[in-house]
C-alpha cells in the first residue's frame, strides 16, 4: 500500500529558497520508505506495554483472593469491576485526550494503573479489592486508544482512502499476538519467583484473613505489577523522548510545534526534515482557510471539540453501517464478533489460573499452578512465531510438517502418561504449541484442517472440491469437524489420507456427536399425531443448519406449498357397504413386494438431523417394508445404508450426473455391485441448484462460499439429453432405470418410448426446491391421465411431494401412481425422535398415513394395487 507526504516543489532556486515560502506537494511514498522513515522513534516508545501486566494481572492474582479477603460474595465481582472500569475508560480517555493531549493521557493512564496496583495489595476487604481494580481498569481501557492513537497519528496516510500502512501494521503483529503469552509468562513467572524466594515451594496455605506482617505471594504480586508500571511510567518519561502528535497540535492552533514533531521524527531515524511551515500555509490556502501567522492558528474550542466527539455518536453514523442488507449483515457479524472477543477474553485469563489449581487436587499447591501457569504461557509463544517464521524461510512448509509430526509424536506421547500435573503440563504445552501452529494455515497457500482431531493439510484438494475452494477455507487452521461431519460420508476421509499431517489429540471425537442431541427419549414421538406435530418437534432440536436445509424451497415456496394445497382441492367420493374389516397395504413396484405403497424419496444430509442418518431411515422402512431411494449426496455411503438391511428390503438409487462423468461411472459401479439396491433413478428436476434463501440466508455469515445445496450441486452436469444421457447410462449399469422429476404428460410420452430400457417415472418438482411455480405432481399426473394414458400400460407412475395425509396417498394411487414418495417428512421424522421418529411416521397402527378409514374408499379391501384407476372415486372439479 503506497502512502504519501508532503515535499518541497524542487526548482531552481528550490534549496535558496526560505523554507517558509515553499509549498506543498503529495507524493507516493512506498512501504519501505515509510518504515525506514517512521520505524524507530515512534515505535519503541510503545513497546512497554505494563497495562497489559495490569490487564492480566487480576486473572493471575484471583485464585488466592477468595481466601484472602473478607466479604467476597463472588469472586468473580472483581473481574465485573475491572471490565466496567475498561469500558468507562476506553469511552472517555480518548475525549480527554483531545483536551489535554495524547502524551499525558497516555502516561497518566500507566501512572493511575501503578498507583491503584499498589493501593490494591494492600485492601483490607473484597469491597475496597474491587472498586481499586475498577480504577485500574479505567487506565488500561484508556490506555489502549490513546496509545492507539499516538501511534496511528504518525503513521503516513494515503490521499484518498486515508487508511494507515498496512506494512506497519501487518509486521507489528506478530509482536502483538506474541505479547499476551509473554505477558502472562512474566506475571505468573514472577509470582512462581516470589513463592520461591519465600520458601514455599510445597504446600502452601494462605491466610484467612489479611495480616500486614505477613504478605501473601498474590499480595507481593500486585506490588511488583504496580511497581513496573510506575517504573516504565518514569522510562517513558525520562528515556524516550514521547513526540506530542502532529493533529493534537495542530488541533491547539500550534502548528510549529507540530511541523517540529514531525521533523523530530524523521532527524531520528536519520532522514531529511519533511515538513515547513510554507507546506501547511500551503494547504491553509488550498482548502481556503486562514493561513498560519508565526507558527500558530487559532485553537479549537474545548466546546467545539466535545461537540466533535458527540457528532461521532449521532444515528448518521450508525445508520451508514445498515445502508445495505449486506453491510447490514457485515456490521452485525463484526458486532457479535467482538462482543465474543470480549466475553471470552477475561474467561480465559481468569480461567486459566483457577483451572490449573484445581486440576489435580491430590497434591497440589499454589506453587505448582503459577509454575505451570508461567511454564505453559512461554511455551505457547512458540506457536505463532514458529508458524510465521518458519514457513517463509528455507525450510519451506514440507520441514515445518515434519516438525509438526515431530511434536505431535511429543503430545501424544504426553497425553498417553495423563495421570498427574507434570503429563497434564506437558499436555497442555503441547497444545499450545500445534494449535497456534495449526491456526496459522488458513490461506490458500497452505490450508490446514483439523479432522476428528487429525491435522490434514489439503491445500491439493482446494482447486478439485466439488463446493469450491471457499468451502474449505472458511474453515481452514481450525477444527472444521462440525462443518465436515454431517454432510460426508465417512469414507471421504480415504480420500485424503495421503494429506495427514499427525494426530492433535487422541480423545477427540467428532464435534458432530457432541452437538446432535440424543433426541430419542427426550421426545415422545408417540405422542406426535400427525405429520405437522413432527415437523414441528423437529424444527424445536435439529441446528438452524440442518432445519434450513430441509424447509428451504425455491423463490417464493409458491410450489412447495401448492403441493400440499392441491390434495386439499381433490374431494374423495365414499362409498358405503364396504367390509372394511381386512386391508391389505403391500403392493409391489417393478415386480418387488413392498410392505406399503409409500416409498421414502432420495434425501441428502439426513444426517444434519440426526447421526444415524440414512442408515436410520433404512431401519425404519425396514419395520414395514417400505421401500428407499438413497439419495446421491447422502451423508452415509450406499454400502453404508443398506449394510443391515433385511434381505427382503428394496432399495433405490439417486443419480445426479457429474460433469466428471468418470465419478459417476465410478459410483455406478459400486451401486451395481449392491444386491440390495434393484434400481436406478436419474434425477432430471434440479440441473442446477435452486435459489433457496432460508438455506442461502442461514450460511451466508458464516460460510461466504453459499448454502448446503449450492455446494451439493456443484460440479452437477446440467446438460443431459434424451439419447446421449440414457444410451451413456445403459452401458454402466443394468439396473432397471427410472426417471425422476418429469412435470409434463409430452415428457412423460417421450419417457415412455424408451421402455424398457425406462421402467418407471417419478412425477416430482424436486419438493418445489428447484423451480418455483413448476406444476404439483398430481397436475402432471391427471395431464397423463387425460393426454396419454396409454403410458400406465407400459411403465409404472409414481409421484412424490406435498403428502401429508394418508388421504392424500390413498387420492394419488386412485389417479393411478404406483407409488407414493415423502421426503421432508422422513427427515422431520429422523430429527425428532431418530429412528423411532420415522417409524412414528410410517407407522401402523394406528397409522398416520393410513388413517381416517381411508381403505373404504376403496370400494375392495384386497389390496393397495386395487386403487389403480379408481378416479371416479375423486371428485377433481375444483382443479
Amino acid at each position: 500500500m503506497d502512502t504519501t507526504h508532503l515535499e518541497k516543489k524542487h526548482s531552481q532556486a528550490g534549496d535558496d529558497a526560505s523554507p517558509d515560502k515553499a509549498a506543498g506537494n503529495v507524493i507516493a511514498l512506498d512501504d519501505n520508505e515509510a518504515e525506514q522513515f517512521y520505524g524507530s522513534s515512534t515505535t519503541h516508545a510503545y513497546r512497554l506495554k505494563s497495562e497489559l501486566f495490569a490487564s492480566q494481572g487480576i486473572g493471575s492474582v484471583q485464585p488466592p483472593i477468595e481466601q484472602e479477603l473478607s466479604g467476597i460474595v463472588h469472586v468473580s465481582y472483581s473481574s465485573i469491576a475491572y471490565y466496567i472500569g475498561l469500558i468507562l475508560g476506553a469511552s472517555c480517555w480518548g475525549i480527554s485526550s483531545d483536551l489535554i493531549g495524547r502524551r499525558p493521557a497516555f502516561n497518566g493512564t500507566v501512572l493511575i494503573a501503578g498507583i491503584f496496583l499498589c493501593a490494591a495489595a494492600g485492601s483490607m476487604n473484597f469491597v475496597a479489592f474491587s472498586a481499586l481494580w475498577a480504577v485500574i481498569g479505567t487506565a488500561a481501557g484508556g490506555n489502549v486508544p490513546v496509545g492507539s492513537m499516538m501511534f496511528l497519528e504518525f503513521i503516513p496516510m494515503r490521499s484518498v482512502s486515508l487508511q494507515p500502512n498496512a506494512h506497519l501494521i501487518t509486521n507489528g503483529s506478530q509482536p502483538s499476538i506474541s505479547s499476551h503469552g509473554i505477558d502472562r509468562m512474566v506475571e505468573s513467572g514472577s509470582i512462581d519467583c516470589l513463592l520461591g524466594c519465600m520458601g514455599v515451594p510445597g504446600q502452601f496455605q494462605l491466610p484467612n484473613e489479611r495480616d500486614s506482617g505477613n504478605l501473601s505471594p498474590s499480595r507481593y504480586t500486585l506490588i511488583t505489577l504496580g511497581a513496573m508500571s510506575l517504573v516504565f511510567t518514569l522510562i517513558r518519561l525520562l528515556a524516550f523522548k514521547l513526540p506530542e502528535t502532529p493533529r493534537y497540535l495542530l488541533s491547539q492552533g500550534r502548528d510549529q510545534d507540530a511541523v517540529e514533531a514531525v521533523n523530530y521524527v524523521a532527524r531520528q531515524n536519520g532522514r531529511p526534515e519533511p515538513l515547513t511551515i510554507g507546506m501547511l500555509r500551503e494547504i491553509d490556502i488550498r482548502l481556503g482557510t486562514t493561513p498560519s501567522e508565526d507558527g500558530a492558528h487559532a485553537r479549537i474550542s474545548t466546546k467545539d471539540m466535545i461537540a466533535e466527539n458527540m457528532r461521532t455518536f449521532k444515528g448518521e453514523h450508525y445508520r451508514a453501517l445498515f445502508a445495505t442488507s449486506k453491510l447490514s449483515r457485515h456490521t452485525i457479524i463484526i458486532w457479535v464478533i467482538w462482543l465474543t472477543i470480549g466475553i471470552g477474553y477475561p474467561l480465559y485469563f481468569n480461567f486459566l489460573p483457577s483451572y490449573l489449581e484445581t486440576k489435580f487436587t491430590d497434591g497440589s499447591s499454589l506453587y505448582l499452578t503459577y509454575r505451570n501457569y508461567c511454564i505453559t504461557s512461554a511455551v505457547g509463544i512458540v506457536g505463532p512465531i514458529s508458524a510465521a517464521v518458519g514457513v517463509n524461510t528455507t525450510l519451506g512448509r514440507r520441514y515445518m510438517m515434519g516438525i509438526s509430526s515431530i511434536v505431535t509424536a511429543v503430545f501424544l506421547f504426553a497425553y498417553v502418561g495423563v495421570n498427574n500435573s507434570t503429563a497434564s503440563l506437558a499436555f497442555s504445552c503441547v497444545t499450545s504449541i500445534l494449535a497456534n501452529f495449526v491456526a496459522h494455515h488458513n490461506k490458500e497457500s497452505s490450508c490446514w484442517v483439523v479432522l476428528y482431531g487429525k491435522v490434514y493439510d489439503v491445500t491439493q484438494f482446494l482447486s478439485s472440491h466439488p463446493g469450491g475452494s471457499q468451502a474449505i477455507l472458511r474453515v481452514s487452521g481450525r477444527d472444521a469437524t462440525d462443518d465436515f461431519d454431517p454432510i460426508h460420508p465417512p469414507e471421504t476421509m480415504d480420500s485424503i489420507q495421503s494429506a495427514l499431517i499427525g494426530s492433535l489429540s487422541l480423545n477427540e471425537k467428532s464435534s458432530c456427536a457432541t452437538q446432535t442431541k440424543d433426541i430419542v427419549g427426550e421426545i415422545d414421538v408417540n405422542t406426535l399425531l400427525n405429520l405437522d406435530e413432527i415437523e414441528k418437534a423437529a424444527t424445536n432440536v435439529i441446528s438452524k443448519k440442518a432445519w434450513a436445509y430441509y424447509y428451504s424451497a425455491a423463490d417464493d415456496k409458491i410450489t412447495k406449498d401448492f403441493n400440499t394445497q392441491v390434495y386439499r382441492s381433490l374431494l374423495l367420493r365414499p362409498r358405503v357397504f364396504v367390509d372394511c374389516r381386512k386391508c391389505d397395504v403391500e403392493t409391489e413396484v417393478l415386480g418387488w413386494k413392498v410392505g406399503l405403497p409409500i416409498y421414502v424419496s432420495p434425501t441428502a444430509m439426513a444426517r444434519l438431523g440426526h447421526p444415524s442418518g440414512e442408515a436410520g431411515i433404512a431401519e425404519a422402512c425396514g419395520a414395514f417394508g417400505a421401500l428407499q431411494i438413497i439419495a446421491n449426496n447422502s451423508s452415509l455411503s450406499p454400502e453404508q445404508v443398506v449394510a443391515k438391511a433385511l434381505p427382503t428390503q428394496v432399495f433405490g438409487w439417486q443419480l445426479y450426473v457429474q460433469l466428471d462423468r468418470r465419478a459417476s461411472e465410478a459410483m455406478l459401479a459400486r451401486v451395481n455391485r449392491l444386491d440390495a439396491v434393484k434400481f436406478v433413478v436419474l434425477t432430471l428436476d434440479a440441473p442446477v441448484s435452486g435459489k433457496r434463501e432460508d438455506d442461502e440466508r442461514i450460511n451466508v455469515q458464516s460460510n461466504p462460499a453459499g448454502s448446503v445445496s449450492a455446494q451439493l450441486f456443484a460440479g452437477t452436469d446440467p446438460s443431459l439429453t434424451w439419447n446421449e444421457t440414457l444410451e451413456w447410462l445403459s452401458r454402466h449399469t443394468k439396473k432397471p432405470i427410472i426417471l425422476k422429476g418429469l412435470q409434463t404428460h409430452e415428457d412423460v410420452a417421450i419417457a415412455a418410448q424408451y421402455t424398457p430400457l425406462v421402467r418407471a417415472v417419478i412425477l416430482s418438482n424436486h419438493g418445489g426446491r428447484s423451480l418455483d411455480t413448476a406444476p404439483p405432481a398430481v397436475h402432471t399426473l391427471l395431464e397423463v391421465r387425460k393426454y396419454c394414458p396409454h403410458v400406465f400400460k407400459k411403465m409404472e407412475v409414481w409421484v412424490d411431494g406435498g403428502i401429508r395425509r394418508g388421504t392424500d396417498v390413498v387420492k394419488a394411487l386412485c389417479l393411478g401412481a404406483k407409488a407414493v414418495g415423502i421426503g421432508r417428512p422422513a427427515l422431520w421424522g429422523l430429527g425428532a425422535g431418530g429412528v423411532q421418529g420415522v417409524e412414528r411416521t410410517l407407522q401402523s397402527p394406528p397409522p398416520i398415513l393410513f388413517c381416517d378409514c381411508l381403505w373404504s374408499y376403496a370400494n375392495t379391501p384386497s389390496s393397495s394395487s386395487s386403487f389403480a384407476g379408481r378416479d371416479k372415486d375423486l371428485s377433481t372439479q375444483a382443479l
